[in-house]
């Protein structure tokens, strides 16, 4: 009897305290519910700064709370710091809601400079290899990606890449993933070493992304890339043609020059 009673008084002494005690939050931390507007504004504004989004840093970014309804209003470089911006002000208070109202600011790039960072950000990805083909157009700053890919995460993680080029304002991910197939996974192989074991490709062969991409889907084999040359295309396909066990060979393959 004694201990339960000793049990119940600490409990309201706790409950006593909690009453008494200020409510302090650090910036990266959810509060209570029952803060105020302003608190939870402050909070925010500490987690964007925190975490680089601040004026200093290329973003604008206005912050309203009203009823515990967090708004983000104004500008940031990249998609990528439009989501980063939403999931701190996200963090900054339990059962809030938060409109992301951000938008990603002029870059003043062309298309076609963007184009161009876009494809060296793919370049880039440890992943991508001769058997993936990613391709991406852009308009009015919105890029869309297009090709196909061998697992469902690499089409994500393409995403996520070009999300951090800035100036992008959305991304079309129209990747397609590729059955998982044990039979195309040797036709894969086989075209590979049927065009670059060929002298004639060697040059190509000790590149680091090679310019030749073999796409296979369900026993069909489609080259795409760019070679030098019209006779480079012709003897790629013939390879396969000759050296591979598949049910169509697609030659997709550009010509960088003619002659």
């Amino acid at each position: 009897m004694f201990n339960r009673v000793k049990t119940v008084t600490s409990v309201l002494c706790l409950v006593v305290l909690c009453m008494v005690l200020p409510v302090t939050a650090s910036a990266s931390e959810r509060v209570s519910k029952y803060v105020s507007d302003s608190t939870i504004k402050s909070i925010v504004e500490r987690n964007l700064e925190k975490h680089h989004l601040t004026a200093k840093d290329g973003a604008n970014i206005q912050v309203d709370v009203d009823d515990h309804v967090i708004v983000l209003s104004g500008t940031v470089p990249s998609l990528k710091l439009m989501r980063e911006a939403g999931k701190q002000a996200w963090r900054a208070n339990n059962g809030v809601r938060v409109e992301n109202r951000l938008s990603v600011a002029n870059a003043r790039k062309t298309d076609d400079q963007l184009a161009e960072e876009v494809a060296h950000a793919v370049r880039l990805y440890s992943r991508y290899d001769i058997f993936d083909w990613v391709d991406g157009r852009v308009r009015n700053g919105v890029v869309t990606l297009t090709g196909a890919v061998r697992q469902p995460y690499r089409k994500a993680d393409y995403e996520r890449l070009v999300e951090q080029v800035d100036g992008v304002k959305r991304v079309n991910n129209e990747l397609r993933v590729l059955p998982l197939s044990t039979f195309d996974d040797q036709i894969r192989f086989a075209a590979s070493r049927a065009i670059y074991r060929d002298p004639l490709f060697t040059p190509y062969a000790i590149q680091a992304l090679p310019p030749i991409h073999i796409v296979v889907e369900n026993g069909r084999v489609m080259l795409k890339g760019v070679v030098a040359t019209p006779m480079e295309k012709q003897v790629a396909e013939a390879n396969v043609r000759s050296n591979v066990m598949a049910f169509e060979v697609i030659n997709d393959l550009q010509v960088e020059k003619a002659g």
